[in-house]
């Protein structure tokens, strides 16, 4: 690349002074992530050997600057984040090879001049404002009121196309900086003239300003210039002399933290992660280091076992540079081989990208590149942890995947769970429970266990890294995980019972108060009955994560049933989960009678039992749970029973009173036989009718209780000649039925 200082443009004075390299401050605005850019900081370096090279970058990582110089695998990031209270924020600041910010680094350092981040710490930056939480994503330069006219008159598609445009595709422009100075300026200046300019860009300029005079101040003569490396947007503004007040990195009365992170291509790249990024980092990767990018990108597609010959590979390369030429590109670029590959590779119709060779292609143009940190980075506190407690506990996982099974009732392994969950709940990768006791369905908790798959995940470092968000203890980190959680569901009583059950696997207490507003805003009788049922076993049963009894837990299971109960006067549905909730209503009373109320329980139930409003299934359920409560006598539920005189209600009617007094009912002979002549009574076609909600009904009764019933109301009905013959299984009739049950469950299980 040949540098000029003279230019051949025709500049107004104050871009005059920009692009002048001889002052005491020499400018230099760049694209973030651009090769071209990245090409010439290391050129200007060389040619006017600075006094200091200052850099946009956060401030607060300046006492940390030897570790930029270690011999990490690029990309990697400074990630940076800050705590107030509940809000949380992070921030990254990635860095490629061919990152302009990055070459200045290196060559800074090899050439031992002193080099040093001039922007605001994010801490101070994040204000509740919204700012991008991927800094150096140049979006105040794409975002500027000029792009969308500049696209127009060059006749490119966006940002990124009048970018390459004006500064990639050409290998050696004669004006560069200049142009780099013009197109930068004349883009801040519009948002200017617009008003546009955000508040949070002139904070950071003041800042930046300020570190530009401390490092005037140390200048002696003799020195070499300061090389002032930034983002375009704030070059001019950075060149002008400012009276705005500076804002102080100490601002934040919260807790901060930074760190280098590892970081990958996917991230980086414009198409998947980063939206304010460059497209297809493994493009700009491949032409850094001067590799051809179209037969890279075809030895990636025979990889990923699409096929492409040689023929058609001279062809996409013919159709590539026939479409550089009509275009008037100086060499083939990046959307000339997509479109020349478009046309000669792909043989059928397709909608858009949507293609598996050209999704394959733009796979290999965004590259695989994934970041490692070097020895002796400095880790956050709770990396540190995480990466120690996975070793104590013989669970780090490895490149070979392995499993393991723990027994929860075993102290050992109770704690190795705990801190699986802990991490899993933080997103760390790697760490997959793969079968287990499930504690919210319960289905058998009476040997309760899991089994882990372990394997170690390229993102595993990065994860541990940017879990520092959360807190500096992995207890707190996990904690603070729990409550944003918390915070993120909208009146789901059930959501905070399932993050109570999570929290004890994970073997922590959370504060109530998140908790309790989900109870006592949920507006959903049935989800509140799913969360008392949790509640209750966690409180009552739970043996293998050391709930049973807690403190908290009984007062989490007091709220829930105090909403339930104000709830259920509300309710007139007779469905499955409302009778279920009434049933859950009473086993909560039952197991916990001696604080909680019963009286509140028992007039909620008689308004539902007594409410010709309500659904014939909720009237049975709180009929069942009245009489099995005490709270109504025979004669009274013998009365209630003829109020269901029609056949469309008797069956549901029935459905809700046994699920809730299965048992007392049968034990009652004068029920069965009020019952018996209401059924006698029908109609062939009213007992036709009702026949498929008494089925129901009486299939909460299993076969042996169902025998024991008929024979009990024959004896009370006195009809003793026409007794039922024992009911008897063999061993043999047993085992084969058990059998073909097993292969049924089996099978469903297969099909989901």
């Amino acid at each position: 690349m040949a540098w000029h200082s003279e230019t051949p443009l025709t500049l107004p004075p104050e871009l005059t002074r920009l692009c002048d390299t001889t002052g005491r401050v020499v400018y230099f605005p760049v694209r973030h992530h651009s090769p071209t850019a990245a090409r010439l900081v290391c050129e200007l370096i060389d040619r006017i050997a600075p006094a200091a090279v200052l850099i946009e970058g956060p401030s607060d990582f300046n006492d940390r600057l030897g570790e930029l110089l270690l011999p990490h695998k690029l990309p990697i990031a400074i990630y940076s984040f800050v705590r107030e209270g509940e809000t949380r924020s992070g921030a990254y600041y990635p860095f490629c090879i061919y990152s302009p910010e990055w070459q200045a680094i290196q060559l800074a350092g090899e050439r031992g001049v002193p080099f040093s981040f001039i922007d605001l710490p994010w801490s101070a930056m994040n204000r509740g404002e919204e700012v991008p939480t991927v800094r150096s994503a140049d979006s105040a330069l794409r975002h500027s009121a000029l792009v969308d006219a500049l696209c127009r008159n060059l006749g490119v598609e966006d940002f990124n196309a009048l970018w390459d445009t004006l500064f990639e595709i050409e290998p050696e422009p004669a004006d560069l900086l200049a142009r780099l100075h013009t197109f930068c300026t004349a883009l801040r200046a519009a948002d200017e003239e617009a008003g546009a300019v955000s508040p949070s860009d002139l904070a950071r300029e003041a800042f930046m300003r300020s570190q530009m005079e401390a490092a005037r101040a140390r200048w002696k003569p003799g020195d070499g210039p300061i090389l002032v490396v930034t983002g375009g947007y704030h070059t001019a503004a950075l060149a002008t002399k400012g009276n705005d007040a500076m804002p102080h990195a100490s601002e934040s009365s919260g807790s901060s933290g930074i760190a280098l992170t590892p970081y990958s291509y996917e991230r980086l790249d414009a198409l998947t992660g980063y939206a304010s990024g460059m497209p297809s980092p493994g493009y700009y990767h491949a032409l850094w280091h001067g590799l051809e990018p179209l037969p890279m990108a075809v030895g990636a597609l025979r990889a990923r076992k699409q096929p492409v010959s040689t023929a058609d590979l001279i062809t996409a390369e013919a159709m590539a540079q026939g479409l550089a030429a009509l275009r008037g590109h100086a060499r083939v670029w990046r959307s000339d081989l997509l479109d020349g590959a478009r046309s000669a590779l792909v043989k059928d119709s397709i909608d858009g990208d949507a293609h598996p060779l050209l999704t394959a292609l733009l796979q290999a143009f965004r590259g695989g590149e994934r970041g490692q940190l070097a020895q002796g980075t400095v880790l956050p506190p709770l990396a540190i942890e995480i990466q120690e407690s996975l070793r104590q506990a013989e669970l780090f996982p490895e490149a070979a995947a392995r499993s393991v099974q723990l027994k929860l009732l075993k102290d050992d392994d109770r704690l190795r769970s705990r801190l699986l969950h802990r991490l899993v709940g933080l997103g760390v990768p790697g760490l997959t429970r793969t079968r287990g006791t499930d504690f919210a369905a319960r289905d058998d908790v009476r040997e309760p266990f899991e089994e882990w798959k372990l394997l170690w995940s390229p993102d595993f470092d990065g994860s541990c890294i940017e879990a520092a968000l959360y807190g500096a203890t992995l207890e707190e980190a996990s904690t603070a995980r729990l409550l944003e959680r918390a915070s993120e569901a909208d009146r789901d009583a059930e959501a905070a019972a399932l993050l109570r059950l999570g929290a004890a696997q994970m073997g922590l207490e959370l504060p109530l108060g998140p908790l309790v507003t989900l109870l006592r805003s949920e507006g959903e009788f049935a989800r509140l009955a799913r969360a008392l049922g949790h509640l209750l076993y966690l409180f009552r049963f739970d043996e293998a994560l050391g709930t049973a009894g807690t403190k908290s837990l009984g007062e989490l299971l007091e709220e829930a049933f105090h909403r339930g109960v104000w709830l259920l006067t509300a309710v007139t549905d007779g469905t499955k989960p409302t009778i279920d909730g009434v049933s859950r209503l009473v086993e909560t009373w039952r197991r916990c009678r001696e604080w909680l109320s019963r009286a509140g329980l028992i007039d909620a139930l008689n308004a539902a039992a007594h409410d010709r409003e309500r659904a014939p299934g909720l009237r049975g359920a709180a009929v069942g749970a009245l009489w099995n409560l005490g709270s109504l006598d025979d004669d009274s539920l013998l009365a209630l029973i003829g109020a269901f005189a029609r056949p469309d209600h008797l069956g549901d009617f029935l459905t809700g009173l046994f699920t809730l007094a299965r048992e007392t009912a049968r034990s009652k002979p004068d029920l069965m036989l009020r019952l018996d002549e209401r059924i006698l009574g029908l109609s062939d076609e009213d007992f036709l009718f009702a026949l498929p909600s008494l089925r129901l009904a009486f299939s909460f009764f299993p076969p042996r209780e169902k025998s024991l019933l008929a024979r009990g109301l024959l004896e009370a009905k006195g009809d003793r000649g026409a007794m039922l013959p024992a009911l008897a299984v063999s061993p043999e009739e047993a085992a084969e039925a058990l059998a073909v049950e097993s292969k049924i469950f089996a099978l469903l299980e297969a099909l989901g």
